[in-house]
């Protein structure tokens, strides 16, 4: 079993909410884009979107494929803030 990861967790619970319905749906890159800025803004190295995938998927965050492409079942709501300095 893979170690959490609090980063992802943290970027997770504040970022996204589940989807209600298939149009609220988020497409596979957007997760990346959204978390690859909080990363850079808070000082974390930016992992590919193919471990990011993988993490998101051992976190139960598994995507769906369809005719219309990649889906995640999760709605990015917003941007975390910046971590406080240690």
């Amino acid at each position: 079993m893979p170690l959490a990861d609090p980063h992802l967790s943290r970027f997770l619970a504040e970022c996204t909410a589940p989807a209600d319905s298939d149009a609220s749906r988020t497409s596979s890159a957007r997760p990346w884009s959204a978390w690859s800025a909080w990363s850079a803004r808070n000082g974390f190295r930016v992992s590919t979107r193919h471990k990011l995938g993988c993490r998101m998927t051992d976190l139960g965050y598994r995507h769906e494929h369809g005719r219309e492409g990649s889906f995640y079942p999760v709605r990015i709501i917003g941007e975390a803030p910046a971590l406080a300095p240690p």
